[in-house]
């Protein structure tokens, strides 16, 4: 059973530029993978799918400082997707 809630009314129908993986990963690396695709990509949809607990706090907070949204998470039965908006098109 999966559990999926938009966190904003953007919408992730359009693929991610990025997917990483980063399953197996402790805290901090699952941040630090999502900054390093962030600042290649420099503007565009990041996947990350993370099953270490701690991505559950650490990837909104990431968001937040770095002024990226977070526009869906989906719950899966042993990780958790997360889809980040980053670039000019997260601020409005």
């Amino acid at each position: 059973m999966t559990e999926s809630h938009e966190t904003s009314n953007e919408s992730s129908a359009e693929a991610p530029a990025v997917t990483i993986d980063a399953r197996g990963l402790l805290c901090p690396a699952p941040v630090i993978e999502l900054a390093k695709a962030a600042a290649e990509l420099k503007a565009g949809l990041i996947e990350l799918v993370a099953d270490d607990p701690a991505a559950e706090t650490d990837i909104p907070a990431w968001c937040r400082m770095r002024n990226a949204r977070l526009v869906h998470r989906e719950s899966q039965s042993n990780s958790t997707r997360y889809t980040i908006l980053i670039g000019t098109q997260a601020h409005g």
